[in-house]
């Protein structure tokens, strides 16, 4: 079991590193898609069409909040709105041809992103920090 001055040490860490990364992805985006907006498009490419409520849930935010991301990835065309034709009140999100050309062009610069960041590492290193990445996956999902 870590210690407890190891469990502030490496959360502090991986605060810095998520804070560094988001600030390198803002960078790139430059201001033309949010973290948020990514996300929302590769849950729709994952999953095809689904209810603002269920991709609510998805992402640990609110309905309103996607309603909110959703505009302006529908003014871009990223994505087309549909009603339910059974009960008007459930809209449903779908991700379109440019918003999947979109999120590939955005995975790409991500990839490219992340292997900059990694750079600094030795092949080893490399090997050893996915090995370390696979252990606590399998943990977190047992």
């Amino acid at each position: 079991m870590p210690s407890k001055e190891d469990v502030v040490e490496l959360s502090t860490m991986f605060k810095s590193i998520m804070r560094n990364a988001n600030t390198e992805w803002n960078k790139r985006m430059q201001g033309n898609m949010s973290l948020s907006q990514f996300k929302l498009l590769y849950w729709l490419k994952q999953g095809g069409q689904q209810r603002v409520s269920d991709l609510a849930e998805k992402m640990c935010i609110s309905a309103a909040a996607i309603t909110g991301l959703a505009d302006k990835l529908s003014a871009e065309g990223n994505i087309d709105r549909v009603r339910d034709e059974e009960d008007r009140r459930v809209v449903y999100i779908d991700i379109t041809d440019k918003g999947k050309a979109t999120l590939d062009q955005i995975s790409d610069d991500q990839k490219e992103t992340l292997s900059m960041m990694l750079d600094c590492l030795a092949p080893e290193d490399i090997a050893h920090l996915k090995r370390i990445f696979r252990k606590l996956n399998d943990h977190i999902h047992t």
